[in-house]
């Protein structure tokens, strides 16, 4: 019983993540180790979750402030793709976001640590193997 209830409140990254910005559409909100699946966790808090998802942007943008959000479209009818916001949206610059898939791999581990952190309604100690390979020594702040 208690083996489960100390499971619960681990997350663990794996130390290699692939294509991170694209996945299949679903209503998943747990996060893959390999965050496989970020796209379509986004999209659930996004979607389920506006205040919460707000803060979320709120963090990028204090983190990286030449991004001012993070949103998540379909780029088909099967799959989801997250994209950064580069420009205040009063200006309406919808031409100017550019897909995860085009930024650096730093941003995408940023965001999945964020996600677990947010997510949550209960605190969790993240595990990252191999943590040096994990995040750039500049994005660590």
């Amino acid at each position: 019983m208690y083996r489960l209830k100390f499971k619960r409140r681990i997350f663990f990254f794996n130390a290699e993540r692939l294509n991170i910005s694209k996945c299949k559409n679903g209503i998943r909100s747990s996060l893959l180790p390999d965050a496989s699946n970020l796209a379509e966790a986004l999209n659930y808090l996004q979607q389920n979750y506006p205040i919460r998802f707000q803060k979320f942007n709120k963090y990028v943008s204090s983190i990286f402030p030449e991004i001012f959000g993070i949103g998540v479209k379909n780029s088909s009818n099967t799959e989801l793709e997250i994209f950064t916001i580069n420009c205040a949206p009063t200006q309406e610059r919808n031409d100017l976001n550019i897909s995860l898939e085009d930024c650096g791999t730093g941003l995408g581990q940023v965001l999945a640590m964020l996600y677990v952190i947010l997510d949550v309604d209960i605190p969790k100690t993240i595990i990252i193997d191999e943590p040096m390979s994990f995040l750039h020594p500049g994005a660590a702040r």
